[in-house]
């Protein structure tokens, strides 16, 4: 923890509940460029955008990077760069190390969701301890899509179609 604790300032994720995204409908999902990666890595970069805009000027460069080998970076991309005009770079993790803490916390956090769904888990008491840690520091959204906000986003989505 004294490596992340020294050089990461913020932390954003999301995990979608795969059985709960499955059920909207497919042809939506594919109009709009969406799989479960897309959806949490365009929630993600949301997040980021609100982490910039209240912490630092508009002129602040940065970056918004996400893992290479992931299935659905293609309609990452799309997703991100149809709603906010923003181009992603995909690094691989074995070169660049904050992405291997990101996909670390990804694990857990998909690992809690998943238990917390099932109900096997009742409180972060129960995570294992570097969960316990990373949950504590660095601060940020850590968000799960249930059913019913999977239910939300399918509404929205039809929505925009409409327009």
């Amino acid at each position: 923890m004294s490596i992340l604790k020294a050089h990461v300032y913020q932390k954003f994720g999301s995990t979608v509940i795969n059985d709960a995204f499955l059920k909207m409908d497919e042809k939506l999902r594919e109009g709009f460029a969406l799989c479960a990666y897309s959806l949490a890595g365009r929630t993600c970069e949301k997040q980021i955008r609100e982490y910039l805009a209240s912490h630092f000027t508009r002129e602040t460069e940065f970056a918004v990077i996400f893992e290479a080998g992931d299935k659905g970076k293609g309609k990452l991309q799309k997703r991100i760069s149809e709603d906010s005009g923003l181009q992603v770079t995909f690094l691989p993790k074995k070169d660049f190390v904050p992405l291997q803490a990101a996909d670390w916390l990804a694990y857990e956090a998909n690992k809690m969701a998943a238990k917390f769904g099932e109900g096997t888990l009742q409180s972060e008491s129960q995570l294992r301890w570097p969960m316990r840690e990373f949950w504590q520091y660095p601060p940020g959204p850590l968000g799960v899509y249930t059913p019913e906000d999977i239910k939300e986003v399918e509404k929205k989505v039809e929505a925009a179609k409409q327009t």
